[in-house]
C-alpha cells in the first residue's frame, strides 16, 4: 500500500474511532498485535440494516474490552481502576443519553491518548496522567470521549457506512476496533470495509469532533469540573502553549486551533464557580503510575520528589511519590515514616492510595496481623471496594490466614465476577489453603476473563481430577461449557474484516 494512503488511512481510523488525542494506541512493533482475532466479534446485524441496538453495541463493547486485555499492556491496579471509575462516574452522572454502564481501564503506553468505543469502553493512555496537569485536564478528556459515545458518533458511522456500503455492524466495528488497536492494520482493515468513500467521511467525522467538544464540555461543567480543563489541554496539543512540552513523537494527533478557540469561547461563557473538583487522588495516580509503570529508576524518582517537597512541602503528588518510589526500594521504614507524613499533611488517613500503599509497608515490615483489624474495618463500610477487599485478601494471606482470605474473596466474588483480579488473589489464597483444585479454578477464571480459553480450559480440566464431588464437577463443567460458548461468539465473525 502505497505510503501516503496508508497515510491517510490512518488518520481516517483516528476520526472514526472517536479519539480526542490519537487513533495510533501504541507505537508500531512495541506490543505483540498479531494475536488480534478477526473471527472474534459476534456476528450481529445484517448488511444494511439501519440501527444498531443497545443490546448490540454492549456485545461489541465486550469484544473490544477482551481482545485489549489480550493485545495491549492493560493495568490491572485496583486503586487507578477506581480512581478513573470514580471520574467517570461523576462525567456519565451529568451526561445525557446514557444507555449501559460504562467501563474506564488504563494501558501502559506513553501516548497521549483516550479513546471509547462501543458499549461504554473507555481505554485511558498512561500517558494522559503524565501530561495532565490538573483533574479537569484529565476529566476534559474523557467528558469529550464520553460524549463520543452517548451522541453515538460512532454507532451513527457504522449504520451509515453498512447503509451505504452492504457491510455487517460487525465487519465495520471489527475494522475499528482493529485500527484502535493496531493503526496498521486497522487501515488495511478500513480499506476493505469502507474504500473510497474514506474522504467523505472524513468530514462527517470532523463535525462529530466538535459536537462532543461542546457536549463535553457542558458535561465538564456540570460534572463540578473546571471547564478550562479542556480549553487548557487542547492547547497543549494544539502547540499554543508555552508551557510543558509534549515530545513530538506522542503527539500524532494535534488538536487545530478552530478547535481550542471554540471550547475557550465556550468556557468563557458558563458562570464561574468558587471551587471545582480538584481531588489530591489525581497527584496520587500520577505518582503511582510514574513510579510503577513507566519504568524510570526509583532512585532517580525519589530524588525528583525530595526536590519537589523541598520547594513544595505539601505537594501531594511528590508526597505519595516519595512514599511509591521508597517501597519500590525496598526501604519499608522510610515508606511508612513518609506515609504518616502524607497522612498528617493531607488528613486522607483511609483514601485507597493510602490503604493500599500502608498495606504493601504493613506486609514488607512483617506487620500483617498488626494491620488487619484496621482493613476488616475499612471492609465492613466498603463491601464493594475492590481495593480494600484485595488488600484485606493480600494481608491474610501474609498473616497465615488463607482461608479467611478464600472467605473475604468469595463474598465479593458473589456480587462481582469480572474482575481478573479477584480470581488471581483467588488462587493464590487457595493454594496457601492447600487445596490445589481450587486454586485451578480460579486461576481457570482468571485466564477466561483475560481471553485465553485455551489455557483456562486446561486447568479446569486438571481441576475436574482434584474432586469427587458431583456438585464441584458439575461447576466445573459448567465453566468449560461457558468458555466454549464464549469462543463460539468469538468465532461468528464477519468475514469482511480480513
Amino acid at each position: 500500500m502505497p505510503e501516503d494512503c496508508l497515510r491517510l488511512l490512518k488518520q481516517t481510523a483516528v476520526l472514526l474511532l472517536s479519539s480526542l488525542l490519537s487513533g495510533t494506541a501504541a507505537s508500531a512493533g512495541l506490543y505483540d498485535y498479531g494475536s488480534f482475532d478477526l473471527r472474534g466479534l459476534p456476528e450481529i446485524g445484517t448488511a444494511g440494516e439501519t440501527a444498531l441496538s443497545v443490546g448490540k453495541e454492549i456485545r461489541l463493547g465486550k469484544f473490544f474490552s477482551r481482545q485489549a486485555r489480550r493485545m495491549l499492556p492493560v493495568t490491572d491496579d485496583p486503586v487507578i481502576d477506581e480512581y478513573l471509575a470514580s471520574v467517570g462516574q461523576k462525567l456519565i452522572a451529568a451526561s445525557d443519553g446514557v444507555r449501559f454502564p460504562f467501563h474506564f481501564f488504563l494501558v501502559t503506553d506513553p501516548e497521549l491518548n483516550a479513546a471509547a468505543f462501543l458499549g461504554g469502553s473507555v481505554k485511558v493512555n498512561s500517558g494522559l496522567f503524565h501530561y495532565a496537569e490538573n483533574e479537569s485536564e484529565l476529566a476534559g478528556v474523557l467528558a469529550h470521549e464520553v460524549s463520543h459515545i452517548t451522541r453515538r458518533h460512532l454507532a451513527q458511522f457504522i449504520e451509515a457506512s453498512s447503509r451505504s456500503n452492504k457491510l455487517t455492524f460487525a465487519g465495520i466495528a471489527g475494522a475499528i476496533a482493529l485500527s484502535m488497536l493496531n493503526p496498521a492494520l486497522g487501515a488495511a482493515a478500513l480499506t476493505t470495509a469502507i474504500g473510497a468513500g474514506i474522504q467523505a467521511q472524513i468530514t462527517y467525522t470532523r463535525e462529530h469532533e466538535m459536537d462532543a467538544d461542546s457536549v463535553g464540555i457542558r458535561t465538564l461543567y456540570k460534572a463540578g469540573f473546571d471547564p478550562e480543563g479542556m480549553v487548557s489541554f487542547f492547547a497543549k496539543l494544539s502547540g499554543l502553549t508555552g508551557g510543558i512540552s509534549i515530545p513530538q513523537g506522542l503527539l500524532t494527533h494535534p488538536v487545530p486551533e478552530y478547535r481550542v478557540a471554540a471550547a475557550r469561547s465556550m468556557a468563557a461563557g458558563m458562570p464561574k464557580r468558587p471551587s471545582y473538583f480538584n481531588s489530591p487522588d489525581f497527584y496520587f495516580a500520577k505518582a503511582r503510575i510514574a513510579v510503577r509503570y513507566e519504568r524510570a529508576d526509583p532512585e532517580l524518582l525519589l530524588a525528583a520528589y525530595q526536590k519537589k517537597l523541598d520547594r513544595s512541602p505539601s505537594d501531594p503528588e511528590a508526597l505519595y511519590g516519595r512514599v511509591m518510589a521508597l517501597m519500590e526500594l525496598g526501604r519499608f521504614h522510610a515508606a511508612d515514616e513518609a506515609l504518616d507524613i502524607l497522612v498528617r499533611k493531607t488528613g486522607r488517613k483511609d483514601n485507597l492510595f493510602v490503604i493500599d500503599a500502608e498495606t504493601d509497608i504493613s506486609i514488607g515490615l512483617g506487620n500483617s496481623k498488626a494491620m488487619l483489624p484496621r482493613l476488616e474495618h475499612l471492609a465492613a463500610s466498603r463491601p464493594d471496594s475492590l481495593t480494600v477487599v484485595l488488600n484485606l485478601a493480600n494481608l491474610c494471606i501474609s498473616a497465615g490466614q488463607a482461608k479467611k482470605a478464600v472467605s473475604v474473596l468469595d463474598a465479593y466474588e458473589r456480587k462481582h465476577d469480572d474482575s481478573p483480579l479477584v480470581y488471581d488473589m483467588l488462587a493464590r489464597a487457595w493454594t496457601a489453603a492447600g487445596n490445589p483444585g481450587k486454586s485451578k479454578i480460579a486461576k481457570g477464571r482468571y485466564y477466561a476473563l483475560n481471553d485465553n480459553f485455551g489455557e483456562s480450559n486446561a486447568l479446569l480440566n486438571s481441576a475436574l481430577t482434584y474432586t469427587k464431588s458431583r456438585l464441584d464437577r458439575a461447576y466445573i463443567e459448567g465453566l468449560i461449557i461457558r468458555n466454549h460458548e464464549l469462543e463460539r461468539e468469538d468465532q461468528e465473525l464477519s468475514e469482511s474484516v480480513r
